[in-house]
């Protein structure tokens, strides 16, 4: 059981483990310097400008802003408030890569509300430095792209996101605990081993799993191959856990787990776009009753003949509902 260096602290081991992830993602002072040059060539922009593929006029400039965790200063976009509201919600900051800005693509940059120029307090400044980490690992070429592809490249999509997240959220965590204490209620803390790291581990994994369900839901990727990306997951999980730095274990329990994370992904997703609730009901009824007939087909090759089926594993059940509000920590 790792030891905890105070109340409501993380555990030493977290700490430590934290830092050397720091020291890590941050590039060397050649790379850095390259990608300052690329950044100040933006600040000296028209207020009129497009990155494709975002709106024109959504972005209203660019800043330098300086970071607490890794001592320099990073890009920032601001866009229009009331189009990042719409098109972001329940969102503060975004780290973006791989735009196109006329005939070159930007560096890899921050997207923040304009309304954001003033100071925000403690939970945007850690939530800023949850997106600055994921600046630094676009700069070193370690930032996952969008879910796209096949069931294959899906589900490599799912790994290398739970590893990006896990690393920006432990870094983090660990400097801001608090909102790791505030937001995880004790009895799941305690009652359940949950520590830091492993609600790392977890808000990752989820967040990849959402992203690619909402990739799902707007048709950017083959429901055919979500479907069997679906299907495939609990194999892979396992040894892409290990593969990631993670225990096998965990990635057996998640695989266990896979039909209730589903339907949080739903669950959360539903609220951010009009007619959410009926969009995503509508795809967790068809990922149920994909998951009846997997789990259906199971049985009947586990039963002996004459015997009764055997129980298979992730017995789909449960209904699309509103369920509890999950704030995310960062996007």
């Amino acid at each position: 059981m790792s030891k905890a260096s105070g109340p409501n602290q993380p555990a030493s081991e977290e700490i430590e483990k934290s830092a050397k992830l720091l020291v890590k993602i941050t590039p060397s002072d050649t790379t850095y310097r390259s990608y300052q040059r690329q950044a100040k060539k933006l600040l000296g922009l028209p207020d009129t400008f497009s990155i494709s593929p975002l709106p024109e006029e959504s972005i209203t400039g660019f800043e330098m802003r300086d970071s607490i965790l890794f001592q320099r200063a990073y890009l920032v976009a601001y866009a229009n408030p009331t189009w990042f509201a719409a098109e972001l919600p329940r969102t503060d900051a975004v780290a973006v890569a791989n735009l196109r800005l006329d005939s070159g693509s930007p560096p890899p940059f921050v997207l923040l509300s304009e309304t954001t120029k003033k100071p925000q307090g403690r939970f945007f400044e850690s939530l800023l430095e949850h997106e600055f980490v994921h600046v630094n690992q676009a700069i070193r070429g370690a930032f996952p792209a969008s879910p796209k592809g096949g069931a294959r490249e899906l589900a490599e999509n799912i790994f290398q996101v739970t590893r990006a997240e896990y690393e920006a959220n432990l870094i983090q965590l660990t400097r801001w605990p608090q909102f790791y204490f505030q937001q995880v209620p004790r009895y799941l803390r305690e009652g359940t081993g949950l520590s830091l790291d492993r609600w790392c581990v977890l808000r990752g994994y989820t967040q990849g799993l959402e992203h690619i369900v909402e990739a799902a839901a707007a048709g950017w990727i083959d429901e055919g191959e979500f479907m069997e990306f679906i299907d495939r997951l609990p194999a892979v999980l396992p040894p892409g856990f290990r593969r990631i730095g993670f225990s096998q274990a965990l990635g057996r329990e998640y695989a266990a787990n896979l039909q209730s994370h589903l339907l949080a992904a739903c669950q959360n997703l539903s609220r951010d776009v009009p007619d959410g609730e009926s969009l995503y009901s509508s795809l967790w009824d068809r990922i149920r009753q994909r998951r009846i007939r997997a789990s259906s087909s199971r049985r009947r090759t586990r039963s002996k003949p004459g015997g009764k089926p055997s129980t298979a594993d992730g017995q789909p059940g449960q209904t699309f509902g509103p369920g509890p509000y999950r704030p995310p920590l960062a996007r």
